[in-house]
């Protein structure tokens, strides 16, 4: 029972005992004589007091729960991810997707060998079910990381996410300057892709990265890593 019937059952409980004991001459009433058309009237005086007391108290309609809709398989490949390796997460409603990558690292210069390295992984996501009068739009776009340079070396990030057939928005991060250098990489960007209206559909993701440095320096190379990948989804009415 909650607050406000409670409130008006006490209500209707008092005026019943009031009446009951009043005609019966007695402080405790006889529950024997109590008939169904006494029952009745009472049971129906608490559902209009309840409805009033609900109003009075500002309580308020529950509200409509979001469409859903569903996402099919997540599958990884590329260098980065060699035979889909990396951590795929995807929450209880399908509106965050989160990949955490375990070779998306490159090097280059010092004792590594190589003047140049780099890496990439693509992403490809199945989106099932999207409601009638909707499209599912990846709203949001994360990418995390994180790089050392050694002087006179160079790097860059770059990230694409877009709906297959499509191309996409287009984010890229430069790393490196004159001398030594380190710091994170981060790139972020809002309402990258959808699909089309009511339908599903394949969301695709592409994340490259290299670095650049001098083969015959001696000591530590230039390393860059990317960590994780983050996706927020949601979905937008067509109209």
């Amino acid at each position: 029972m909650n607050e406000n019937a409670g409130i008006s059952f006490f209500v209707v409980a008092r005026f019943w005992h009031r009446a009951c004991c009043r005609s019966q001459g007695r402080g405790t009433p006889d529950m024997r004589t109590l008939s169904w058309n006494g029952v009745f009237p009472i049971l129906v005086l608490i559902a209009l007091l309840d409805s009033v007391t609900g109003q009075a108290m500002g309580r308020k309609p529950p509200e409509t729960a979001e469409p859903d809709f569903a996402l099919g398989e997540i599958s990884l490949a590329g260098t980065g991810c060699p035979d889909g390796l990396g951590a795929v997460e995807v929450s209880r409603d399908h509106r965050d997707v989160r990949i955490r990558f375990e070779q998306m690292g490159v090097e280059a210069g010092g004792t590594s060998g190589k003047a140049l390295d780099r890496k990439n992984c693509s992403a490809t996501i199945q989106v099932g079910t999207v409601p009638e009068g909707f499209r599912v739009v990846i709203s949001e776009v994360t990418l995390e990381g994180a790089y050392e340079l050694q002087a006179g070396a160079t790097g860059r990030v770059a990230h694409e996410t877009f709906l297959a057939g499509t191309e996409g928005d287009k984010l890229q991060q430069d790393l490196g300057s004159e001398g030594e250098s380190a710091g994170r990489i981060q790139l972020q960007s809002a309402a990258t892709a959808s699909t089309g209206c009511g339908e599903g559909g394949i969301l695709r993701t592409h994340t490259s990265i290299f670095v650049r440095g001098d083969r015959v320096q001696a000591g530590v190379g230039s390393n860059a890593r990317i960590s994780e990948l983050a996706l927020k989804l949601k979905l937008v009415s067509c109209r």
